[in-house]
């Protein structure tokens, strides 16, 4: 599968890297790719158009965002 790469930088533009499905050629568990970019980096998103299939889609992005764990949505349903 390929990997796209979304990139959000702290003056709030955003790019967009597109890595061919060759790199999972030499192995198919772990990549290791360097980028160069010229302005500081906020976020990194992989698969930000949700167009692969993926199981866990909430550790796709760093910083790692929060979320409600299974027993908070649990707690907070029934304080209704």
């Amino acid at each position: 599968m390929p990997v796209t790469i979304e990139w959000v930088f702290t003056d709030g533009t955003k790019a967009i890297d597109k890595l061919q499905a060759q790199i999972w050629r030499r192995n198919e568990y772990i990549v290791t790719q360097t980028f160069v970019k010229y302005k500081k980096v906020e976020t990194v998103s992989l698969d930000p158009n949700f167009e692969f299939p993926d199981s866990d889609v909430f550790n796709n992005t760093f910083p790692k965002l929060e979320r409600a764990s299974e027993f908070e949505k649990f707690k907070n349903n029934n304080r209704k």
